[in-house]
């Protein structure tokens, strides 16, 4: 018999996205940063559909600060992203979207 039971861990990785090369917000005060973080999270979500409407339970950035030579050595760290529905990869898999994530700005 096997424990189909999920441990909180397990709940918030199904629930997890995650997202990189965000740029960081250059402002001073914490509540502004992570109102421009929410603010990009949503453009991303925006941009792959998934089909249902969902917003952000929690957004906040993973780890150190590395540099991407890919915007200009502009320094990014991951953000990661808790909806309240667990995503599957059959989701995306139907849909042909990846589930990871890179942010491209037009």
């Amino acid at each position: 018999m096997t424990n189909d039971l999920l441990t909180p861990h397990d709940l918030e990785r199904q629930r997890s996205i995650v997202i990189g090369g965000v740029p960081e917000s250059n402002a001073t005060k914490p509540i502004a940063r992570a109102r421009g973080d929410n603010a990009m999270v949503e453009q991303v979500l925006d941009e792959h559909e998934l089909g249902i409407q969902i917003s952000s339970v929690t957004v906040y950035r993973m780890g150190s600060s590395f540099k991407n030579p890919a915007s200009n050595g502009a320094a990014h760290r991951f953000l990661k992203v808790v909806i309240p529905i667990v995503i599957s990869s059959a989701m995306y898999s139907q849909s042909g979207k990846s589930m990871a994530w890179q942010y491209h700005p037009k």
